[in-house]
């Protein structure tokens, strides 16, 4: 069944950040934190039910600091990092939770009371990342393949943290129960000289070749090699303004695309980075978020302060470019915005698309309200048939 009707779940709180439980591989579930200044924050899994066509929240976790970014375990889906901060104390932190399980599975009947005032789960903390020098700017898990938390190595529960200035990697154990607060789980690079303007933003995983790592800060994209924690590439000026969002590549490897205060979103190949492939340039204000589809990777998706989500068909750069199978003459035609979706009345700082399903994803803008969209039906089919 295909639904092109939005489903809306409304927080209570103003909130920055959603994130596609990645763990879970039957359900749409999504991660959503609150960003209550004066604290009684909450931690909402929410599940879209695509035969109804609602959004609803499966569990609510009270969690006191304000959330400014959610990364959930690829590999358990009860495992998250949450970067987090409160009133007194203005530093960002990383911590490890663990949601139980039995908490998650609310029924049916109880699943409308969930959103209510009280709160239907108690957070276990497993360990804070501490250490780091300035704010936690981004937490990013490794890359992985698929399969629960039994049948993966303890390399698979990997993380890398970004602060002002130093990259970080984590060794958080199997299960994330060796996890210890000492700096032995934790390689760590030689803090850059960076200004206040200048501070790391976001970072992603090279799910094609895993010792790699791409930071953006400032108008600078850099490449690491984790074995040595030092930067093996760098991109000056890639952009005009802060640069806020890296994304790899799910299926083209090298190849990454940025969002930045200048209004645009560029795409690069980091062998030959000296100029971006592709410019895109419809937003009319700041681009805060911007994601590759996992499964098709023409369909991307750009959003920011000018409150719209953009998604775009880029063909001619992707892992399998129409032009390879059409008329060259139509290959231009390929690359285009496919549709602005305008629910949102807020400033939208996250998006996600769905783990288990290539059509579907959410945003979420600064008001707290989240929006479930689907791949329009004509664009699904083109890519289909």
């Amino acid at each position: 069944m295909f639904n092109s009707e939005s489903a809306i779940y409304g927080l209570k709180y103003q909130a920055r950040c959603i994130a596609a439980n990645s763990g879970e591989l039957e359900e749409h579930e999504f991660w959503v934190g609150t960003l209550n200044v004066g604290g009684d924050n909450e931690l909402h899994l929410t599940r879209f039910d695509e035969s109804d066509n609602k959004i609803e929240a499966v569990s609510v976790f009270a969690h006191d600091d304000e959330i400014w970014s959610i990364t959930p375990c690829s590999v358990s889906s009860e495992h998250l990092i949450t970067v987090h901060s409160n009133a007194k104390d203005k530093r960002q932190r990383a911590t490890l939770w663990r949601a139980p399980a039995a908490q998650q599975d609310k029924t049916e009947d109880d699943a409308g009371d969930v959103g209510d005032d009280h709160k239907s789960g108690t957070l276990e903390r497993i360990v804070e990342l501490g250490g780091h020098n300035g704010r936690v700017r981004s937490v990013t898990w490794k890359p992985s393949d698929g399969g629960n938390a039994e049948s993966q190595s303890s390399d698979a529960w990997s993380v890398v943290t970004l602060d002002d200035s130093t990259v970080r990697l984590w060794d958080l154990g199997v299960s994330g129960a060796d996890a210890v607060e000492d700096s032995t789980k934790c390689a760590s690079s030689e803090p850059l000289e960076l200004g206040r303007r200048q501070a790391f933003t976001a970072g992603s995983w090279d799910p094609h070749h895993t010792n790699q790592f791409v930071t953006v800060n400032g108008t600078s994209i850099r490449g690491w090699d984790l074995r040595t924690m030092k930067t093996t590439q760098h991109v000056e000026r890639a952009h005009l303004d802060t640069i806020r969002d890296v994304d790899y590549n799910p299926n083209k490897p090298y190849h990454v695309v940025t969002c930045s205060d200048d209004r645009l979103v560029k795409f690069w190949d980091l062998r030959k980075a000296s100029a971006p492939l592709k410019s895109l340039s419809r937003h009319s204000h700041w681009v805060w978020t911007t994601k590759y589809n996992r499964f098709h990777d023409q369909l991307v998706l750009s959003a920011g302060t000018d409150t719209s989500v953009t998604l775009w068909s880029i063909v001619s750069i992707s892992s399998a470019p129409l032009g390879d199978l059409e008329d060259p003459a139509n290959e231009k035609e390929g690359d285009k915005m496919i549709t602005t979706y305008d629910e949102h009345e807020d400033s939208v700082y996250s998006i996600a698309w769905s783990v288990c399903d290539a059509w579907i994803f959410a945003s979420l803008s600064y008001d707290g309200r989240v929006v479930v969209n689907h791949v329009p039906a004509a664009e699904k089919y083109k890519i289909l048939l």
